[in-house]
This record gives structure tokens, C-alpha cells and sequence, in this order.
């Protein structure tokens, strides 16, 4: 299963954050980019493993992702489209599991 995340910098906190889109709860943290990626991947596991033994079913992962925000923005810069997407989408990064 796939899922979206976020990962960005916290200014507040001075590290990067990663959220996992689907489920608003699942954060981690770490001095890079990298870090947090790996972080989250280990806390995503962790939440899927426990939703297992307690019968609960985790989210859906959308089926529009990134893939096709990105498309966009391509499609947009070649025609020179007015409009910018939020800087957001840009740190959107898939997240595979073995589930």
C-alpha cells in the first residue's frame, strides 16, 4: 500500500517534520530530510502493525497522488500558466509499505 507524506522544516522545533497525509497522527522527526523519511517509515510500521493486532482497518490511500500534481506543474510551466501551486506539493513523497 501506498501512502503520501510531508515532510518539511520546523523552524520552531529545528529539524524536519514528516507526516504521513492519511493519517494526520503519525509524525516523526530528524536533522535531515532523509532522516525523517526513515523515521516515518519505521512510526507507519509501527501504526500498521498495531491496527493489525487490534483489527483496524488503516486508511485508504488516495488514489490521486503526487504523480499527478506534478504532471500538472510540468504541464503549467510548458504553457507558462499564470498560477502557481502551493510550495507544499513540492515536498509530497510516495510511501510504499509491504502491506
Amino acid at each position: 500500500m501506498r501512502y503520501e507524506l510531508i515532510i518539511y522544516w520546523s523552524k520552531g522545533d529545528e529539524c524536519f517534520i514528516a507526516q504521513v497525509v492519511e493519517w494526520s497522527g503519525i509524525m516523526a522527526h530528524g536533522d535531515t530530510r532523509e532522516e525523517a523519511a526513515r523515521q516515518i517509515q519505521l512510526a507507519l510500521e509501527g501504526a500498521l502493525e498495531v491496527a493489525a493486532e487490534r483489527g483496524i482497518k488503516p486508511p485508504v490511500a488516495p488514489t490521486c497522488h503526487v504523480g499527478a500534481l506534478a504532471k500538472m506543474e510540468a504541464r503549467r510551466r510548458r504553457i507558462n500558466f499564470p498560477v502557481e501551486l502551493p510550495t507544499f506539493f513540492s515536498a509530497y513523497s510516495p510511501l510504499t509499505t509491504n502491506q
